[in-house]
């Protein structure tokens, strides 16, 4: 990951959805549909190149029928909301707000089960 002056939501919900797919692939267990899988994505909810709030919704859809799910994680004063409340309206997403490190610490160490 390097700064390059932009927020390509899309394009980093897909690495991490490739990712964790190349992962389940590599361990050859049988078992991996039992259980959900969850990517935690990190943003600012600020999409401005690559795809916008249809694709995003639509990369989430195709990993939720693969039993993984997304939680994001909005960091600052600016997160929008919006954009994640709107791609968050399926099976499985769910979404936090952080304004503050202890924001962060609760919902790492505390409500991480409720993923």
């Amino acid at each position: 990951i390097r700064p390059e002056g932009g927020t390509d939501m899309k394009a980093g919900l897909d690495a991490a959805f490739n990712m964790l797919l190349k992962f389940i692939k590599s361990t050859k267990r049988d078992n991996f549909d039992d259980y959900e899988h969850r990517v935690i994505f990190m943003t600012d909810a600020m999409p401005n190149t690559g795809g916008g709030s249809d694709d995003i919704a639509a990369s989430g859809r195709e990993m939720a029928e693969k039993n993984i799910f997304v939680t994001y994680i909005g960091i600052g004063l600016n997160f929008q909301a919006s954009v994640i409340e709107e791609i968050t309206q399926m099976k499985g997403a769910n979404y936090y707000s952080i304004k503050a490190a202890a924001d962060f610490n609760k919902i790492l160490c505390e409500d991480f089960e409720y993923m």
